[in-house]
């Protein structure tokens, strides 16, 4: 089977046919495409269909940088948490290490076997 399947869609009236690798998924998006499309034609009777296009293409980019912006927001936030989580393992290994140095000198004060 081939990379790309044709899918058949059709936006604001018109048919396309579009390759994509999950046809499915072509058919969402393009669902998505006409539903706005169909918002935009219903509050400006009598607009050009490029209009129209247009409309949605602006609607949609920003939509998409509004996801954007909220991605970066929590990925901030996600790295500044994992930060946090990171200094208090330290801290608290850091508070271990006194007794563990104790651990490793005493085990260095044993006698090691002579090499000949």
């Amino acid at each position: 089977m081939s990379a790309h399947n044709r899918v058949q869609v059709v936006i604001h009236g018109r048919t396309y046919q579009l390759a994509g690798a999950d046809p499915e998924h072509t058919r969402e998006l393009a669902r998505k495409v006409d539903d706005t499309i169909t918002r935009f034609s219903d509050a400006t009777p009598g607009a050009e269909s490029y209009q129209l296009a247009i409309l949605a293409a602006l609607h949609l980019a920003d939509e998409l940088a509004t996801v954007r912006g909220e991605y970066e927001e929590y990925r901030s936030r996600a790295g500044a948490s994992a930060d946090r989580i990171l200094e208090a393992v330290q801290a608290g290994m850091a508070e271990d290490g006194p007794e563990s140095e104790g651990a490793d000198e005493s085990s260095e004060k044993e006698p090691r076997p002579e090499s000949d």
